[in-house]
C-alpha cells in the first residue's frame, strides 16, 4: 500500500553548511521481484530470467535452472523511497536591503540507458514502465526521458539589517532500490553463477551455465518538483548591506 508523500524539508543551520540531500523515506513496498541478467560463461547468449529457480514467467523466454551454489534467490523487498536535493549552484546570499534574482537549472527523468535497464529488470518493454512502477507501489514516478527545466526565484533580503538570508533549492527525487531484510541495498557486483535453459520455446533444454547478476538494484527518478528551502542568521560581516554573494 503507497503511503507516498513529500519527504522532510532540510534543515539549514548555518551559512556554511547545508545538507546535499536529506535521508531517504520510505513510501510503498512492492512484492515485484527484478529479473537477473543472464550472462554466458561459453557463448554469446544473454538474456533474463527470474531469479527464482524453476519459475516460469509470462513474456519471459529464459529460465534459471539452478545457482551453482544451491542457495536460494536473494531476499530483498523493492521500495520505492523520495528525498529532497540540493540543485547544485542555486545558494545565494541575501543581505538586508537586497533583492536578487536566481537562474536555477535541473533535469527531470532518466536516460535511455536507464530507461532500458530497469524495465528490462521488471520485464516490461521500455513503453510500459510507467504504467508498471505504477501498478506496483501505487504512484506514478518520472519516467520520461531527460529534460532541463529553468526557473527564476527572486530572494528578498531580511528586514533587519543585522541579519542575512541564506537561501537554497531542492528538487524531490523518488527512487526504487532493493532492500535486504537488514535495509540495505542489496549489492549490484554481487554476480552469482548458475545454470540457465535458454530457451523455453525450444523442443529439449539448452542448458549452460551463465554470470548472474541484478545490474540496476537503485534507480533514482528525478521529479520536476522543487522547493526553496531558506534560514536567516546573523550578519557576520556588519559592514555588508545591500551587496550579494
Amino acid at each position: 500500500m503507497s503511503t507516498y508523500k513529500q519527504p522532510t524539508l532540510p534543515v539549514i543551520t548555518s551559512l556554511t553548511e547545508y545538507p546535499l540531500q536529506t535521508e531517504p523515506e520510505k513510501r510503498s513496498t512492492s512484492a515485484t521481484r527484478l529479473l537477473l541478467n543472464a550472462d554466458s560463461d561459453n557463448s554469446s547468449n544473454n538474456t533474463w530470467v527470474p531469479d527464482k529457480p524453476g519459475l516460469k514467467i509470462d513474456g519471459c523466454n529464459s529460465e534459471l535452472v539452478r545457482y551453482w551454489d544451491e542457495g536460494e534467490a536473494r531476499p530483498y523487498t523493492l521500495t520505492l523511497r523520495n528525498y529532497w536535493k540540493y540543485v547544485d549552484g542555486s545558494e545565494v546570499l541575501v543581505y538586508h536591503g537586497d533583492s536578487f534574482t536566481r537562474i536555477c537549472e535541473t533535469t527531470k527523468g532518466i536516460s535511455v540507458t536507464d530507461s532500458e535497464s530497469i524495465s528490462a529488470e521488471l520485464g516490461v518493454d521500455v513503453d510500459g514502465l510507467s504504467a508498471k512502477i505504477s501498478a506496483a507501489f501505487s504512484h506514478q514516478v518520472e519516467t520520461s526521458a531527460v529534460t532541463s527545466i529553468t526557473e527564476e526565484h527572486i530572494i528578498n533580503g531580511p528586514v533587519d539589517k543585522t541579519q542575512v538570508k541564506i537561501w537554497l533549492l531542492y528538487q524531490l527525487i523518488d527512487e526504487i532500490v532493493a532492500l535486504d531484510p537488514d535495509q540495505n541495498i542489496i549489492p549490484f557486483t554481487d554476480h552469482r553463477k548458475g545454470d540457465v535453459n535458454w530457451d523455453l520455446n525450444f523442443p529439449f533444454p539448452v542448458v549452460s551455465g551463465a554470470n548472474l547478476c541484478y545490474p540496476n538494484v537503485q534507480q533514482t527518478f528525478p521529479s520536476q518538483t522543487t522547493f526553496p528551502v531558506e534560514a536567516i542568521f546573523p550578519n557576520p560581516y556588519p559592514s555588508v548591506s545591500g551587496n550579494q554573494t
